[in-house]
């Protein structure tokens, strides 16, 4: 169980701006938690969202904005993406979709687990690190339906501090189909 006090400085790391390096966790009180579960007690106690990257997204920037489609009855000229489930984060800074299919649930429950099919699989899809940014405030998206994503088109939407993930905090299988 995370204490309160722990999640709160955490928090103010990021909130700051801040990256936390994998290195910066036993500073914080984090070396042995899960950083999964540090993320999801953070965005069930904050207006917060997360967003998985490969890379450092300076705090303060805003998100890009890609063109809209169409999606539930609705159409938005543009649109940006974070998720409240910081295994979707996390599989979004460790995998790349750039020429394979990654296949993975919408809804993440009891029923339906997260685990990842790479369809195609090559191995620079997979990525040893990334960052796992708060983005928000929370009540700037929609979320869809009963889903894990929630969107966006505010052009106002910014980026906060990062965490630092690698593979080994990804704990959900990942089948890898490699084209034929």
């Amino acid at each position: 169980m995370l204490s309160r006090e722990l999640v709160d400085r955490v928090f103010g790391e990021l909130a700051a701006g801040r990256v936390v390096g994998i290195a910066d966790r036993a500073s914080l009180g984090i070396a042995n938690a899960s950083i999964e579960e540090v993320l999801e007690v953070l965005v069930r106690s904050r207006p917060v969202l997360l967003h998985g990257a490969e890379c450092v997204i300076p705090s303060g920037e805003a998100l890009r904005l890609s063109p809209g489609r169409q999606r539930g009855g609705i159409c938005r000229e543009l649109e940006g993406f974070a998720t409240d489930l910081a295994g979707i984060a996390m599989l979004k800074a460790l995998f790349s979709n750039v020429g394979v299919n990654l296949s993975y649930p919408m809804v993440v429950s009891c029923a339906s687990p997260l685990k990842l099919t790479i369809v195609g699989w090559r191995a620079d899809v997979e990525r040893p690190r990334g960052y796992i940014h708060l983005i928000g405030p929370r009540d700037w998206f929609e979320r869809e339906g009963n889903t894990w994503q929630w969107v966006t088109s505010r052009t106002d939407v910014r980026f906060a501090g990062c965490v630092e993930i690698e593979k080994a905090d990804f704990r959900y299988p990942v089948v890898r189909q490699p084209t034929a």
